[in-house]
């Protein structure tokens, strides 16, 4: 799993935590969008799922999809965290 964060505007940033769909277990934490994007890519371009359901109905647009949670937050800092 990866915690990231990705700048958009000044105070305010996008959290995204990647996800291995095929072994995670629980459910879309409060506040968070289910995505799916290309690996390696933005997740910002990718598709917001609306459950667990919809898992796979996009897989045919992207050679590698990548699954993540991802959240807003505009009150924390500027500070911006990528993948190591």
């Amino acid at each position: 799993m990866y915690n990231g964060y990705i700048r958009l505007r000044k105070r305010e940033k996008i959290m995204i935590t990647n996800i291995d769909i095929n072994t995670f277990n629980g459910s879309i934490p409060p506040a968070h969008d289910l995505v799916v994007y290309e690996k390696g890519g933005d997740a910002l371009d990718g598709f917001t799922l609306y459950g667990f359901d919809e898992v796979g109905i996009f897989e045919g647009n992207l050679l590698v999809p990548q699954y993540c949670f991802m959240s807003s937050d505009h009150d924390i800092s500027g500070y911006v965290k990528k993948e190591q």
